[in-house]
Parts: structure tokens; C-alpha cells; sequence
């Protein structure tokens, strides 16, 4: 009885408040599952899906979520694309209606779990070799973030994958791994035409004056993508930003042969070889009369 009570009193220093853990980690600290379903009868864990927990007294939250993942459980996930650019500041084109999907890459799909989660969020998952080789730090056999049971801490010597970045949310300061704003933007674009419109990104991509140029460069000749190379160029020279004169685009495949990304009503751009919807040569004609 001493036992089952000294693991319980233990589990508010290992399973931090905002997060949650699956049944094999909790296993692996101790806590078998009839001693888990013996908490939760109790009220003492809660039980949000089948083979998952958390402590009582709050409510998960998408970034709870995506940080047990991370810090955790091990899956080597990262926030990129549309989710990752308005945790940067950019979110202001991005629409507010509910459900919001969270966008997550990575060399392996998350739990099925995570899709029966009682939250307003959905999350995406999209595969990262699809845009970036698998030689990216991302695949490296190393957690993203620890958590410290002993000084209540993440660990602060986890080393980022390649193009992310850490953003702490919360009151305890949980850390968020990201993609770089210049990363972010070229997995953006990968969502084009399918879940994204021309303006919508656009929008957000005539505000990222910021960028570093040298880490674009070597994002751009990393890329596997001929469309999203080309489209991420496109825009950077339609909106004139203040970077896109420093980026070597000799260095640059950007393929052959024309990539018709609209069907129909489309308007053809020599240089890059794409086609855009109509209404973006009206946005031009109405930027050129200003």
C-alpha cells in the first residue's frame, strides 16, 4: 500500500500538469495498467482517449498535446507550415474558424490517438521527405526536449533539429519545437492548391520582410520540390522583398516544363514557368495603380 502511494504521490513531478502520457511510457516508470485504470476510477488521471492520460484540474490543450509528443513520448514531430507561421506572427490571414488544424511533419505518423483527442484543433500530418531528404537532423535518433522530473525542468541541452526553433507557451514555459519562419513557408506552400488558396498565402508571404536569405538559400536547394521552389521565388519577387536579391538562385534547381497549378482561368508566369489564378493578375493590376 506504502508502495502504490509513494508512485502516486510521484506522478505530479513526472507527468507535468499540461501534458499527457501514453500507456507504454507510464509502463515503463512503474505504473501498470490496472494501477492506471485503478487512478483513473479514482479520479486522480484522466482518461481522454483509449491508452492515454493526464492529470486532473485543467484542460488539454493543442500544444499540451503536441509538447508530450515531442518532450515525452519521443515522436520526432515539428509544428510546421500554416501552424508554425502564425506561432511566429503571422496569423493574421490565417482563418479562425473551428476546427483549427494543426500542421505537423515528420519521417513517421503520430499515434492514432491523437485524431480522438476531445479538442477544437485537428491535426494534419504531413510526411517530411515529401519536401526535405531524410539526411535532416530531424531524423536523428535524439528526443527533441526532456523533461526533468527532479528540478521540474525541460532539459536545456536538447539539440534542435535543422531550420526549428523553440517556442515556449504556457505558464511553466513548455517548450514548442518549430519550423524557422523559412522553413515554415515553403511547407506552406507545398499546400497549394489543395488546402490553400493563392491569395491566402500570399498574404502571409508579403510579410515574412525578415527572412534570412542564407538560410532560405540552403532550404531552397534542399528542397524536393520543383512547385513549391518555384512558387516560394514567385512570390518573393512579386512582393519585392527586401531578401530575395541575396538568395543565389544559380545554386538553385528549379526543374523543367511548365507546372500548371490551376486548371482552369489560369495566368502564365514565363520565368517561373507556373500558372495562378486569374484574380492574382487583377491583386497585380490593383498594386501597380497605387
Amino acid at each position: 500500500m506504502l508502495q502504490k502511494r509513494n508512485k502516486l504521490n510521484q506522478l505530479p513531478h513526472i507527468l507535468p500538469e499540461p501534458l499527457l502520457a501514453d500507456v507504454p511510457w507510464l509502463e515503463s516508470r512503474g505504473y501498470s495498467r490496472t494501477l492506471l485504470s485503478r487512478y483513473a476510477a479514482a479520479g486522480w488521471l484522466v482518461q481522454p482517449a483509449r491508452g492515454v492520460y493526464h492529470r486532473p484540474g485543467f484542460r488539454l490543450s493543442w500544444q499540451g498535446v503536441v509538447t508530450s509528443l515531442q518532450s515525452l513520448l519521443g515522436y520526432r514531430l515539428i509544428v510546421g507550415g500554416k501552424t508554425a507561421l502564425q506561432l511566429h506572427g503571422h496569423g493574421y490571414y490565417i482563418s479562425a474558424r473551428v476546427p483549427h488544424f494543426i500542421h505537423l511533419y515528420g519521417p513517421k505518423a503520430p499515434p492514432g490517438w491523437l485524431h480522438k483527442l476531445n479538442l477544437d484543433q485537428r491535426f494534419v500530418f504531413h510526411k517530411a521527405e515529401r519536401l526535405f531528404p531524410p539526411g535532416d537532423h530531424l531524423h536523428a535518433e535524439r528526443q527533441l526536449a526532456a523533461w526533468d522530473s527532479a528540478t521540474q525542468r525541460f532539459s536545456s541541452s536538447a539539440v534542435l533539429p535543422e531550420h526549428a526553433e523553440a517556442i515556449n507557451w504556457g505558464e511553466k514555459d513548455m517548450p514548442l519545437i518549430v519550423s524557422r519562419r523559412e522553413r515554415a513557408a515553403l511547407e506552406h506552400l507545398d499546400d497549394i492548391p489543395a488546402r490553400s488558396r493563392f491569395d491566402d498565402v500570399g498574404n502571409i508571404l508579403e510579410n515574412l520582410v525578415a527572412l534570412d536569405p542564407k538560410v532560405a538559400g540552403d532550404l531552397l536547394c534542399q528542397c524536393r520540390s520543383i512547385k513549391v521552389k518555384r512558387l516560394f521565388l514567385w512570390f518573393a519577387e512579386r512582393h519585392g522583398q527586401p531578401w530575395f536579391g541575396k538568395i543565389d538562385l544559380k545554386q538553385i534547381d528549379l526543374g523543367r516544363g511548365k507546372r500548371a497549378l490551376v486548371k482552369e482561368d489560369g495566368c502564365f508566369d514565363a520565368k517561373y514557368q507556373i500558372t495562378y489564378p486569374q484574380y492574382m493578375l487583377y491583386d497585380e493590376m490593383e498594386e501597380d495603380d497605387q
